[in-house]
């Protein structure tokens, strides 16, 4: 119940709406209550924040049957980035944006859902890298995620529109092309 409302508060209003009192008066408890199943706020926000995590490996996972190539799967899997970002635009904000009080660390079980994510367009590299060649891979994951991600982002503010004309879609296309046009060069050199 605790994180259905968390989750409930987060889609509609974001992190900045998310208060111990608020999930307390949504489920019919007092604030206190919640600190019987969480330690605070910010391990009650990595759970709910897992979840979200959770959603976009579950919307990856089914586009990575949508290709053959590796271009064909990394081109399915950024339009279901970004249309789960659109989707579910305060939910995947409150993953990038919650931070951590200096000196904690993720915890393993929440960094092993991000490095699954990770590991999704890690595979689809393999035919392209090769065995071998994980630390390439890894690279290029986390390049081409972050490039997708600064996209993504921009179309959300609404700032693509400013840098391009194209759609989101169009440039994330273009740029897992581009990307991987520039690998393989590399990987026959």
């Amino acid at each position: 119940m605790i994180l259905e409302a968390a989750r409930a508060i987060l889609a509609t209003d974001g992190l900045r709406g998310l208060t111990a009192r608020r999930i307390a008066k949504a489920i019919g408890y007092s604030p206190g209550t919640l600190y019987n199943f969480f330690t605070n706020i910010d391990e009650l926000i990595l759970h709910v924040n897992a979840k979200t995590l959770d959603v976009v490996y579950d919307r990856l996972s089914a586009a990575s049957g949508r290709g053959e190539t590796p271009e064909a799967v990394l081109r399915a899997f950024a339009r279901a980035y970004i249309d789960c970002t659109r989707e579910q635009t305060h939910l995947w904000d409150a993953v990038l944006e919650h931070r951590l009080p200096e000196g904690r660390e993720l915890p393993d079980w929440y960094t092993l859902r991000i490095g699954r994510l990770f590991s999704l367009v890690e595979d689809a590299l393999v035919p392209l890298l090769g065995p071998g060649s994980e630390e390439s891979r890894r690279r290029a994951a986390r390049v081409l995620w972050s490039a997708l991600h600064g996209l993504s982002s921009l179309a959300l503010s609404r700032k693509l529109e400013i840098v391009s004309e194209e759609s989101v879609e169009a440039m994330a296309d273009h740029l897992v092309t581009t990307y991987l046009a520039g690998l393989s060069a590399t990987v026959t050199r």
